[in-house]
């Protein structure tokens, strides 16, 4: 009996684990297409090399840039949520004049 109740409160503490870790990956990619679209919105007003903070509300985007050709950017995209998960993620930018 103690051997059940053990293996079932380990069973539930790693899917518990499993769930905080699946809406951790959720923030971060919902990070990065918030600060990807901020990012474009604002691209034509962009000074080149340069890097720019969003918050938003599961945490914070930092994306540093450079403005390569006419209407191409590169972008290295750090997402932190609330909780301190982080993720980097580059991209290559075309822009519409």
């Amino acid at each position: 009996m103690f051997l059940f109740f053990n293996a079932s409160l380990l069973q539930l503490q790693t899917g518990q684990k499993l769930t905080t870790n699946e809406k951790e990956q959720l923030h971060l990619e919902t990070l990065f297409q918030m600060g990807n679209a901020t990012l474009q919105q604002e691209a034509n007003a962009l000074q080149e090399n340069d890097e720019k903070t969003y918050r938003f509300p599961y945490g914070t985007v930092t994306v540093e840039y450079v403005i390569l050709a006419s209407n191409d950017i590169q972008a290295q995209f750090t997402m932190v949520t609330s909780e301190g998960s982080k993720k980097i993620v580059n991209r290559k930018i075309y822009v519409d004049p």
